[in-house]
């Protein structure tokens, strides 16, 4: 049922990232979704599952999108290990913690995402109306970013279960036994 479930939400937020998105004025511009789906699968399930459901949505992305190859592939692998990684260290029951992570994981991506045009830029700027889209979609992640994981953690709950993962394991076999709760 998770599969199904996680797939869907891959799915959804890719279409509505591609289809939506490009046509919505750029004081609107919302992050990506899948960000907070990949921050979800870092804390709420097992490293087997997130690791593969954050390669699909990579790889889903990548074919969807007109960015590089491999961009969408590799934001979501290194955001995955990261989100494990402060998750030894920090629960994510905190709003703050999803709101600080989900920020820094935006701006990082825009970074990226930007890191060429900066480069073959000879002043290294960037035009106001790439500054003002990067504005909008940081205002967006610090007023929403906690409410989409919120939606996300209750309808995995509500149509999955709280306890077992996509595979059948317990979701949080894999956690050091300091974060298990």
């Amino acid at each position: 049922m998770n599969i199904f479930l996680y797939i869907s939400i891959c799915i959804v937020s890719g279409l509505f990232q591609t289809i939506v998105r490009p046509h919505v004025p750029e004081y609107l511009a919302f992050y990506d979704p899948l960000l907070i789906f990949i921050i979800y699968l870092g804390q709420k399930s097992n490293f087997l599952e997130g690791c593969i459901f954050s390669i699909l949505s990579g790889l889903f992305m990548d074919g969807l999108s007109s960015g590089g190859i491999g961009f969408f592939f590799a934001a979501y692998i290194w955001f995955f290990f990261s989100v494990r990684w402060i998750g030894m260290y920090f629960r994510f029951g905190s709003v703050f913690i999803v709101i600080v992570v989900a920020f820094i994981g935006i701006a990082i991506q825009n970074l990226v995402f930007l890191l060429p045009e900066i480069i073959n830029n000879q002043d290294f700027l960037l035009g106001p109306s790439r500054i003002s889209f990067i504005k909008a979609q940081m205002i967006w992640a610090l007023f929403t970013s906690a409410s989409v994981f919120s939606l996300i953690a209750k309808f995995m709950t509500r149509y999955a279960g709280p306890s077992k993962s996509a595979f059948g394991a317990d979701v949080d076999s894999d956690k050091p036994e300091l974060i298990r709760g």
